[in-house]
């Protein structure tokens, strides 16, 4: 199982994919989300949408490019309610502030594409 991250933050990344290794994924950090289109292989894609290339065009990009059973997820600044409207729109399969998926990590990395509310 393979997981694409977004992100331009080194230290918040660094807890993402350490925390995919814990729990037996391969995780891959990008940091825009120009660079997640044309990966294959992939379970799961993760976007922090303060990252660069995270424009809704681009969002809805990744929904064309990751359809079922690929799960997208976005998370964001609980006060930048236009991106993470943005991210719902595209169709991403959960989006969230930061500090819920910060403390549901672990659940989010390990699950199917089963709804989680949020």
């Amino acid at each position: 199982m393979s997981v694409v991250v977004v992100c331009g933050d080194l230290i918040f990344s660094t807890k993402i994919t350490g925390t995919a290794q814990a729990l037996g994924l391969t995780a891959k950090v990008v940091q825009t989300g120009e660079s997640v289109v044309g990966n294959s292989d992939v379970s799961k894609v993760i976007v922090d949408l303060n990252a660069g290339g995270t424009s809704r065009e681009q969002l809805e990009r990744m929904r064309q490019e990751f359809p079922a059973p690929t799960t997208l997820i976005a998370f964001g600044s609980h006060v930048d309610v236009e991106r993470l409207r943005d991210a719902r729109q595209a169709a991403f399969d959960r989006v969230m502030p930061r500090s819920e998926f910060s403390a549901r990590l672990v659940e989010l990395l390990n699950s199917s594409n089963e709804p989680i509310s949020g």
